[in-house]
């Protein structure tokens, strides 16, 4: 779907009629470009979850090896008949003195993965860790990317978590 411009909304109905058919009569294509922005506290698994969807398999990343500041990967998904979706995926090192300048990046359009570690939401202070692991990032994603489409990843999983902790991610 394509958004009409501000102004056309504006104008109201008819106007957005005639921007959508007017985008049929041009021959308007169907894009198959993505911004995919990885998001989370630092060591949620953001950079080994991109690495396991380029190579198809889970590929952990060293401790050592965590992104500093931000690395802009391109990642190519084929749907089921072969067709190509070109995202430009942006892993942003998830520490909290980093923030500021990740700003200006975050922007409407994108794709997030907020990537929730279950080992920390089932820990015994896991109202503490709301604001580190979730918290900061909805709320700044609210502020800078209104309306953005966000995907809740778990990562850890096979850490420990109990079942109490997976119940309270999914609500």
């Amino acid at each position: 779907l394509q958004m009409p411009p501000e102004s056309v909304l504006a104008a109201g109905v008819g106007a957005v009629r005639r921007y959508f058919r007017d985008l049929q009569r041009s021959g308007a294509s169907v894009s198959r470009k993505l911004k995919l922005v990885l998001v989370g506290c630092g060591l949620a698994g953001k950079t080994s979850t991109l690495r396991g969807l380029q190579h198809g398999a889970p590929r952990p990343t060293d401790v050592d090896a965590r992104t500093v500041q931000l690395d802009i990967w391109t990642l190519v998904l084929r749907g089921s008949e072969g067709e190509e979706i070109v995202a430009s995926a942006w892993d942003f090192g998830g520490q909290p003195e980093y923030a500021p300048a990740q700003q200006a990046y975050l922007v409407a359009g994108a794709l997030y993965l907020l990537l929730v570690p279950a080992h920390k939401i089932g820990e015994e202070n896991r109202e503490e860790n709301y604001e580190e692991v979730c918290g900061r990032w909805l709320d700044t994603l609210g502020m800078r990317a209104p309306g953005a489409a966000v995907q809740l990843v778990l990562t850890h999983a096979d850490s420990g978590v109990t079942e109490l902790a997976a119940e309270r991610v999914a609500r």
